[in-house]
């Protein structure tokens, strides 16, 4: 992974821990998020079921297998998109953000390629609606103020169930 995608800071760790979750939530992928442990590595803060990780069972047709495996990068995608927007949008803690788009944006679209096979044009497709929808999430002051509660969160309890995190952001449903 590029240098540029790094955390800066404790505080962009969380942010970025912060983002992943909303993200996760947003897209409706609290079925795969089992907890957050912002002291874990950075790889693996966000602890995932098994339904998440391909298993290759030789029974499963190969569609469903396909199917499996870019449900499962559409969730990857949109927690690396949250990732980098809840540290820029709310954060504050990323300041070149042009380049560290562009390293986001090339990293995603290459594991897109690597992992399903995806044309240049369909993983950036991909990229682009996770990043449009998420930008217009991140900017709501009311998800804002969400994103500082639940980083608040994070900072004091370090990690957080998948139903703490939900109910923390249960107001998402009123936004």
């Amino acid at each position: 992974m590029s240098n540029k995608l790094t955390y800066k800071s404790e505080s962009d760790r969380i942010y970025g821990a912060t983002g992943m979750a909303i993200a996760v939530v947003v897209v409706d992928g609290q079925d795969y998020l089992t907890s957050v442990d912002v002291d874990a590595p950075a790889g693996e803060m966000m602890r995932l079921s098994e339904q998440f990780y391909f298993s290759n069972h030789q029974r499963v047709a190969a569609k469903d297998v396909w199917h499996s495996i870019l449900s499962s990068f559409n969730l990857m995608t949109a927690m690396a998109v949250g990732n980098y927007l809840c540290r820029s949008l709310v954060g504050g803690a990323i300041h070149e953000e042009g380049a560290l788009r562009t390293s986001l944006e090339k990293e995603l679209l290459s594991a897109g390629q690597e992992e399903c096979e995806l044309d240049p044009d369909e993983s950036q497709r991909l990229f682009t609606k996770h990043f449009n929808y998420l930008h217009q999430v991140f900017s709501h002051p009311g998800v804002q103020s969400l994103a500082h509660s639940l980083a608040d969160n994070f900072t004091s309890r370090r990690q957080l169930t998948v139903s703490e995190i939900s109910d923390i952001l249960s107001a998402l449903r009123h936004i």
